[in-house]
């Protein structure tokens, strides 16, 4: 349970508004009985992709340039791989 704690912390980390993982969360938390925290790899990730994107919003506007962030942590509900081998 603390693992499967973890990992759906971890999932928020990346997809905020998803209820079924909040959900999930609160669970789990239930189980443990203690917050858990998410892994601290993914986490550490998040905070350098947010601080480079900082950087990369602050140069597009020194340099006049339009800048706009790709959606990397869309949830499609499936497997999204032009290069799959159909089955």
């Amino acid at each position: 349970p603390e693992e499967a704690l973890q990992c759906a912390l971890t999932y928020c980390l990346f997809h905020e508004e998803e209820e079924f993982m909040t959900e999930n969360v609160e669970f789990y938390r239930e189980i443990v009985g203690r917050e858990g925290k998410p892994r601290e790899e993914a986490a550490w990730y998040l905070r350098r992709h947010r601080q480079e994107l900082e950087l990369l919003l602050t140069g597009s506007t020194t340099m006049g340039v339009d800048f706009t962030e790709g959606n990397y942590w869309s949830n499609s509900g499936g497997r999204d791989d032009s290069n799959r081998i159909p089955s």
